[in-house]
């Protein structure tokens, strides 16, 4: 199973969605944060008949600590500065181990997906879905990504239904 299977892609936006993308980078696109797109005013336009500015907002700060956190937590073994450490780390963390750290730290963005839902309170017509970003993995690399389902949207026939399982 490993790292890979906890790993989404956000692929294309579909046409009953909207995106709110990540747009302040960290040091891979799995540790970027919300900055500018999380003021009000930058809200998408086709979120604004649902969600006032102030529950727009309302989620970036607790999201950004989630992540913030996360980045902190995966920084390398104390001493920083010291080689020996981190190659001690290195030859310590066979694959099988490694494999498991990794998703045990990425499992620590799972609360993000609640508080993203918070938009869907009092809301029924919309479906939220927090995308994790993707540690650098060449083309298929992204960064952190809310995705908003609108029922009724013109995504096609069911609506909010397709494109998105939800579990």
């Amino acid at each position: 199973m490993g790292c890979g299977a906890s790993v989404e892609i956000a692929g294309p936006t579909p046409a009953n969605a909207v995106d709110v993308v990540a747009d302040k980078s960290g040091k891979d696109p799995s540790h970027s944060r919300f900055d500018i797109i999380a003021r009000g005013g930058f809200m998408p336009d086709k979120l604004r008949p649902y969600l006032s500015e102030q529950e727009y907002e309302s989620v970036f700060p607790e999201l950004n600590k989630i992540i913030e956190d996360r980045t902190k937590s995966a920084e390398c073994c104390p001493p920083k500065p010291g080689l020996i450490a981190r190659w001690v780390c290195l030859f310590l963390t066979i694959c099988a181990i490694l494999d498991c750290l990794i998703a045990e730290d990425y499992k620590k963005l799972d609360p993000c997906e609640a508080v993203v839902k918070k938009w869907e309170r009092g809301h029924p017509e919309l479906a939220v879905q927090f995308i994790k970003g993707t540690p650098n993995l060449g083309k298929n690399a992204h960064p952190h990504t809310i995705r908003v389902y609108i029922r009724g949207g013109a995504g096609g026939p069911g609506g909010i239904g397709a494109g998105l399982e939800m579990a």
